[in-house]
């Protein structure tokens, strides 16, 4: 064993460590989180509370146009923090004595078929992960829409109901035999 490879290696690990854990929480902070306030204020434009009660309103165009601007305010913002994490690391890399032009070309080199595969692997798994994902929303977004056009139907009914059943202004004589119309 060379301790000076050693040193390396541990080095290398220490790093990966700290490079995943700042990604994670530049994920956290500037991805997630904002992505859940979003999806919370679409549900109340919907008509729903942060418990889910409520009814389908639907959307109008200035509360889908606001959802898409906040969506595409979030994804600027994390774009601009993974820029940040890039230019972070690659400085980090050039003081430990690394080439930050070659560091991913080595790493490529450097990496087995075996990795290689599992990275794929994992790819393909969160690629359909995602697909899945779409389809249940999809799915939700097509139940809403059928509650909606269920509910419709209810309060005109109920209005129906409403006005065979009020007797202020007018009474109908047939009523009162059970006949409505």
């Amino acid at each position: 064993f060379d301790s000076a490879n050693v040193a390396k290696a541990i080095e290398e690990v220490t790093n990966n460590v700290l490079k995943n854990a700042v990604k994670n929480a530049l994920k956290l902070q500037f991805l997630e989180q904002p992505m859940q306030d979003a999806v919370k204020q679409l549900q109340q434009a919907m008509g729903f509370n942060e418990s889910g009660a409520g009814a389908f309103d639907g959307l109008t165009p200035q509360e889908q146009q606001a959802f898409k601007d906040r969506v595409k305010g979030i994804a600027s913002t994390y774009s601009e923090a993974m820029k940040m994490y890039e230019d972070l690391f690659k400085d980090m890399e050039s003081e430990a004595g690394g080439d930050p032009t070659t560091s991913l070309a080595g790493a490529i080199k450097g990496a087995s078929q075996e990795s290689i595969d599992l990275l794929a692997g994992q790819t393909n798994a969160v690629r359909i992960q995602q697909a899945h994902s779409i389809d249940l929303l999809r799915d939700q977004l097509i139940h809403l829409a059928s509650i909606d056009g269920k509910m419709g139907l209810a309060v005109e009914a109920l209005n129906r109901i409403d006005r065979n059943t009020d007797t202020g202004s007018y009474s109908d004589p047939l009523r009162a035999q059970g006949i409505t119309l």
